[in-house]
């Protein structure tokens, strides 16, 4: 183990906090940033937790930041005052700073990774893109954070599969795994030299921000389609959504059905049938269906037999993604991965 480094870890969300946990039990962490909770109003930030309760429970230092872009005058002043070897960003969904990473005396080091590594899936989402997508594994990698976005040099990579049960939450569990494993191992080979990394290499392409809106269901799709799309964006996530009788139901869970019943008479979004406990199965395209475990809805809905929902176009939610990609002065000049660009074609 690499001896007397002051190591910090930045952070304010769950995934975050699962992976300092595990880090914490092996190594010393001096300090944790975080995020005070007012900055979180409307609950803005997936997977917000509030780090300070954890840190008076473990008896870690705990700084808390006022902005998520670390600009504030005051927050620059506080950490500025901390004397920082390494700093782990474990969860912070902003661009560090450039007067932070030039205060970090050795390194600061991020994970991120998608379905087509680091490389092939700089950005937003990765993690839901690749359940959206159907993706089998993930690559993700332990870099060094630079000015520019996901583009710094690799420490470490590593590829986990994905089984059909997977959920956002599993995926998350996975990473914050994987993530201490390979933060603790580059600490652990006693040499600074490790953290120079290595360059990426190959043609950079970048994976859109995504909003609650993006996902409504298009029942048309068929059954694996719409159970990806339910596993990707539940909880923490807004979830995936459709609209019955004028009501908003977000679809928390839901698995593909299979049963030698003829649904050919049904509509597509329509409600074939309900069960003990409000389950329910819906037509989806092809003549497939898919049974809703675990629902919630904005007012008053309940499901019924022959109930219809509202397909929307997935075609034009995809289009819309990639046009709201291309008109963000922030992102105008980040190419789509094609995967994606497909989709939307």
């Amino acid at each position: 183990m690499i001896e007397n480094l002051r190591i910090a870890a930045l952070l304010t969300v769950e995934a975050g906090l699962d992976t300092l946990e595990i880090l914490s039990e092996r190594i010393h962490i001096d300090c944790v940033i975080s995020l005070l909770p007012e900055a979180n109003i409307g609950n803005r930030i997936s997977g917000y937790t509030d780090v300070m309760k954890y840190c008076k429970d473990k008896n870690l230092k705990y700084i808390q930041v006022s902005s998520y872009s670390l600009t504030e005058e005051i927050d620059v002043e506080r950490l500025m005052r901390e004397d920082i070897d390494v700093l782990l960003v474990l969860g912070w969904q902003r661009l560090v700073p450039e007067w932070l990473i030039k205060h970090v005396k050795i390194a600061t080091l991020g994970g991120h990774g998608s379905a087509y590594g680091i490389t092939g899936g700089r950005g937003r989402s990765p993690q839901n893109w690749a359940l959206i997508m159907g993706e089998k594994s993930f690559t993700l990698s332990l870099f060094r954070i630079d000015v520019g976005v996901d583009a710094g040099n690799v420490i470490l990579e590593r590829t986990f599969e994905y089984s059909c049960f997977d959920s956002i939450e599993t995926s998350y569990f996975k990473v914050s795994w994987l993530m201490a494993e390979m933060i603790f191992e580059a600490l652990n080979c006693n040499n600074l030299d490790v953290f120079i990394g290595k360059p990426q290499h190959g043609e950079a392409y970048f994976l859109p921000k995504r909003e609650p809106d993006d996902g409504m269901i298009d029942w048309k799709q068929n059954t694996e389609s719409i159970y990806n799309l339910v596993r990707a964006l539940t909880s923490p996530y807004p979830g995936a959504f459709s609209i019955c009788d004028g009501a908003k139901v977000m679809i928390w869970k839901a698995i593909p059905f299979r049963l030698p019943v003829d649904i050919s008479r049904y509509r597509v979004g329509e409600i074939c049938q309900i069960f003990h406990g409000d389950c329910f199965v819906v037509k989806c395209g092809n003549d497939e269906s898919i049974l809703v475990q675990k629902w919630s809805s904005i007012g008053e809905w309940k499901p019924k037999k022959g109930g219809l929902f509202d397909s929307c176009n997935e075609k034009e939610i995809y289009s819309k993604i990639i046009e709201r990609h291309y008109k963000s002065p922030l992102s105008v000049e980040q190419t789509i991965h094609p995967k994606i660009v497909e989709k939307g074609n």
